[in-house]
């Protein structure tokens, strides 16, 4: 008789940050801004969701945000805009961005778990790895930051970024 929509709690409301094709038949594919349901979170690196037009499957929780924490930001970040816009020219832009890495952390490259690439994976913000399936990377696993995101080293191109947690796995647990 009753029937319980879950898209009526916000909690499970979450917001595509970057495009995902599915590469499995139990994952689903979405597009970046699109609004989607969390259905279960047991896994931490795969979420299972569901899409407005009823498709369900799993993405990489790094993939989404929950959509009234965004909501919440983007709010405050235009009230900030309206009451900074007479002083903005005052800020300098000399302070350099604070996740660029310098010379000096070149000799922690091979520190951390060697983990080898499941999938292809290709930058989606400044800060990503492009990657190939196969791929070795480098990764301190106790000293990560950002859920479902590695911060990585890749040797084969000598450059730190961002990984999708999902998508790399100690060579022993997998089979390519």
């Amino acid at each position: 008789f009753f029937k319980v929509s879950i898209d009526s709690d916000p909690s499970g409301r979450f917001i595509v940050l970057y495009t995902f094709i599915a590469r499995d038949e139990n994952d689903v594919s979405v597009e970046r801004g699109e609004f989607v349901t969390v259905l279960n979170r047991e896994d931490p690196d795969w979420y299972w969701i569901v899409r407005s037009d009823g498709q369900e499957g799993f993405v990489p929780s790094g993939f989404v945000y929950p959509a009234d924490v965004i909501q919440g930001h983007l709010n405050q970040m235009n009230n900030n805009q309206n009451s900074n816009t007479s002083n903005h020219n005052t800020t300098s832009a000399t302070t350099a961005p604070h996740h660029l890495t310098t010379a000096a952390n070149d000799d922690l490259r091979y520190h951390g778990t060697e983990l080898v690439m499941l999938y292809d994976y290709k930058a989606q913000a400044p800060d990503d790895l492009s990657l190939r399936r196969g791929d070795w990377i480098y990764a301190d696993l106790n000293n990560q930051t950002v859920d479902g995101w590695l911060w990585a080293y890749a040797p084969k191109t000598r450059k730190y970024g961002f990984i999708p947690k999902a998508y790399a796995r100690p060579p022993a647990m997998t089979s390519l």
